[in-house]
């Protein structure tokens, strides 16, 4: 009876997201990896497979191919990105992007998620830190759409740094690697207009 009654405390806790055994990096790794049922029966002493942590009469958590947790965790992390960006708030912006690259480094969201922050960081004048984030997303995703939008972001950079070599250099990269793209054809006459 009291092993029922600790196992609708925990469910009690997840759902009402009151878990205050957990720090906050726990919880995010955990809890949107969908792993937190498992911890939390970890916690107990209890062995995830056996009958005392999972009644047969009633389930804890819905069958593996109905639970949506990396779709719900996604979007969240955009929903947090997205108001991290609204309030400039860099500190946040990189805590997002350093659970994308733990809990989801393939999804279709986390080349934007380094774009817009990159984006964030160059308008706030951060032009190394915009670097850091346009050089991770065009290596990790070169065929990803963004990928020479993050280019051109870099050379524009490098020209805000007067680094005018560097930027050159990155636009002929550009041009090279993604000649038909509107940045590439931008970066193209962007070199014509040097060279003359």
């Amino acid at each position: 009876m009291n092993l029922k009654i600790f196992e609708v405390t925990c469910i009690v806790a997840i759902i009402t997201g009151s878990i205050t055994l957990l720090s906050m990096r726990i919880f995010y790794g955990v809890v949107l990896s969908g792993f937190g049922l498992y911890f939390l029966s970890l916690l107990a002493g209890l062995s995830a497979t056996s009958q005392a942590a999972v009644p047969s009469s009633r389930p804890l958590s819905a069958p593996p191919q109905q639970v949506q947790a990396p779709f719900d965790g996604q979007r969240v992390l955009e929903a947090r990105l997205k108001k991290s960006i609204e309030d400039k708030d860099f500190l946040e912006a990189h805590r997002v992007l350093a659970l994308y690259e733990r809990h989801f480094p393939r999804s279709p969201g986390y080349p934007q998620a380094l774009y817009q922050t990159g984006l964030m960081e160059f308008r706030a004048g951060m032009f190394g830190e915009a670097l850091r984030t346009w050089t991770l997303l065009e290596r990790r995703f070169p065929s990803h759409p963004l990928a020479p939008a993050a280019l051109l972001g870099k050379a524009t950079a490098y020209d805000k740094l007067e680094l005018k070599n560097v930027a050159y250099r990155v636009r002929s990269n550009l041009v090279q690697r993604y000649p038909q793209s509107q940045q590439g054809l931008r970066a193209r006459a962007q070199l014509q207009q040097v060279q003359k």
